[in-house]
């Protein structure tokens, strides 16, 4: 504050533009030093040092539209527009015309959005708690998915795109194939698929991998069987077992740990991270094109080589996934 003028010059906070924004609103301390930079200490997130306050990440924002202080729990980045899935709604921001709509999913008893994928020029939502839901940027109309109505109540664990075109969605009540008119579904009484599917990959040969709460299983494309054994080791010794794919590589993590292996699972390991980095839990992992891993944990987040076993760490916000 200017004690002359009795007016307020800079203000730090959570909801402050990149140069003043911090991750917590709990100042414990406050100093400044003899070249004019400021410190900051918070309740468990830490210090900070404006000096070093530069924006090597920037909070989406779009003309009168900011993410900032929204607790984000999915999102979709599309050429013209941007869907932000939120505790019981999602926003729409249109890139074009620079105007953002709020759709609220409460009456539909959906709050936890998780996964959100377009898919034949639709949007499909889902959650964790109240099933699926689509919506259709043209109309701006929600529907359900009329080949499907279970989906309507069951949990929805994940939904992906292979490359024929078919929409993979896990649920509590099986897995569900929709080719855009007809719905296939696999659970425990007609297939060798684990209950309890948590996430789903694609490899180069467009088999798709699953991980569940019992294991591994893989849908062989060729002949439409399952495999759900003779996994390299690691893969279903992991509490929570999730899967990320990268070209030709497939990487699972769970807890505290991350397994790695080829599609054809002759190359296979463990990546061995330096101590403190996966301490608690692994939330998100996200292979990159050059061979690296972001990996999010209750530590922040960090980019890891693991060419040369470097490791960078570049936030102290846990609360970021991919």
């Amino acid at each position: 504050m200017d004690g002359k003028t009795e007016t307020i010059t800079e203000h730090y906070g959570t909801r402050e533009d990149e140069t003043h924004r911090l991750s917590s609103d709990a100042i414990l301390a406050f100093d400044v030093d003899s070249q004019g930079n400021k410190w900051l200490g918070t309740f468990r997130y830490g210090l900070f040092h404006t000096h070093n306050q530069h924006a090597l990440f920037h909070t989406f924002q779009c003309l009168g539209f900011t993410s900032a202080g929204i607790n984000v729990l999915s999102y979709l980045i599309l050429k013209d527009k941007v869907v932000l899935g939120t505790n019981g709604g999602f926003y729409v921001i249109d890139l074009k015309s620079q105007k953002s709509t709020f759709h609220s999913t409460a009456e539909y008893g959906m709050f936890q959005i998780k996964n959100i994928t377009e898919y034949k020029g639709e949007i499909y939502i889902c959650s964790l708690d109240h099933g699926m839901i689509v919506y259709s940027p043209i109309t701006q109309g929600i529907h359900s998915v009329p080949q499907a109505p279970q989906l309507s109540q069951a949990a929805i664990t994940n939904c992906a795109k292979d490359k024929s075109g078919r929409l993979w969605i896990t649920s509590s009540d099986g897995i569900f194939v929709f080719d855009g008119t007809h719905i296939t579904t696999y659970n425990d009484s007609n297939s060798r698929i684990y209950g309890g599917v948590k996430s789903i990959a694609f490899d180069p040969n467009d088999n798709v991998w699953f991980s569940t709460l019992q294991g591994l299983c893989i849908f062989i494309k060729k002949d439409g069987s399952v495999k759900n054994s003779d996994f390299p080791e690691g893969f279903n010794k992991v509490e929570k077992l999730f899967l990320k794919s990268s070209k030709d590589m497939m990487y699972a993590y769970g807890m505290n740990r991350i397994y790695y292996t080829n599609s054809n699972m002759t190359k296979y390991g463990e990546f061995t991270l330096p101590n403190g980095i996966l301490e608690e839990t692994c939330s998100d992992l996200l292979p990159d094109s050059h061979g690296c891993l972001w990996l999010v944990t209750e530590q922040g987040l960090f980019l890891y080589n693991p060419a040369n076993q470097l490791v960078a760490h570049l936030s102290d916000d846990a609360a970021i996934s991919f």
